[in-house]
């Protein structure tokens, strides 16, 4: 954005309000006459159209940075999801053999740390679209909800003071404890983690407003659109690769 001294209004504000002071003086007149009182008008109209030509550069400014940022945040999701997409392929064209596994666990207490959940919040540029860029985009009858979560890095903490449970796990994503892992899956996990079964750990956080485009028909057979929002509380699980059992090796931790 340009300084204030780059526009030319300024500088026309200054020479006319200079010029009007200068007549003054070489006139020696107490009050303005009638040059100088058109000068005077001159140079307040030149101050206003600086004021607002810098406003309008402001919020150009603005403007173009927040569509910048949107722009960026597509991207990065776009990937991420081309990524999960890309490593899903490649597991399987994997040969046939016993291979890791995915296993999914829920995670407990979210409602408790729901602080720590909206850190890790990122804004959704998607839940910005129109029902009309929706329907463009092909993303009728799929949620698209209004904030993304950081997925990692996930820790697998002990916490063996828990009052209420000396076997709970804590679930720290990155870095932020979103809650514990349920207890029917505590044991299971601490067998996972003395066997060395565990090759990683990642979370998913889900939940909050949302809005979906419907696709129903009527009856004489034309589409019709309806874009309905809606809100679920948020919840969390995480999915554990697990090494196959005959492959397994002395790793005794679950960070990732």
């Amino acid at each position: 954005m340009k300084k204030w001294y780059q526009y030319w209004t300024i500088w026309a504000a200054i020479a006319s309000t200079l010029a009007c002071w200068m007549i003054m003086w070489i006139t020696g007149a107490q009050e303005p006459g009638a040059v100088a009182s058109t000068l005077a008008t001159a140079a307040f109209a030149f101050f206003v159209a600086f004021f607002v030509q810098r406003s309008r550069a402001k919020k150009a400014a603005r403007e173009a940075a927040d569509a910048a940022h949107a722009a960026e945040l597509r991207e990065q999701w776009a990937q991420k999801q081309a990524d999960a997409a890309a490593a899903k392929a490649a597991a399987a064209k994997a040969p046939e053999k016993p291979r890791a596994k995915f296993e999914r666990h829920k995670v407990a207490g979210t409602s408790y740390h729901l602080d720590a959940i909206m850190a890790l919040a990122q804004e959704n540029p998607d839940y910005d679209l129109t029902k009309r860029e929706i329907i463009d985009d092909d993303l009728t009858d799929e949620r698209i909800y209004q904030y993304t979560f950081a997925d990692g890095p996930v820790e697998l903490v002990d916490d063996p003071d828990n009052e209420y449970d000396p076997n709970a796990i804590k679930v720290l994503v990155a870095g932020q404890h979103i809650g514990y892992i349920k207890r029917g899956s505590t044991g299971r996990v601490h067998n996972l983690q003395r066997a060395g079964r565990v090759l990683g750990v990642t979370a998913e956080i889900y939940g909050g407003k949302y809005k979906v485009v419907i696709c129903d028909d009527d009856d004489d057979g034309a589409e019709r659109y309806d874009l309905i929002k809606d809100e679920t509380g948020y919840g969390a699980a995480i999915e554990i690769l697990v090494r196959p059992e005959q492959e397994q090796e002395p790793v005794s931790t679950l960070d990732t």
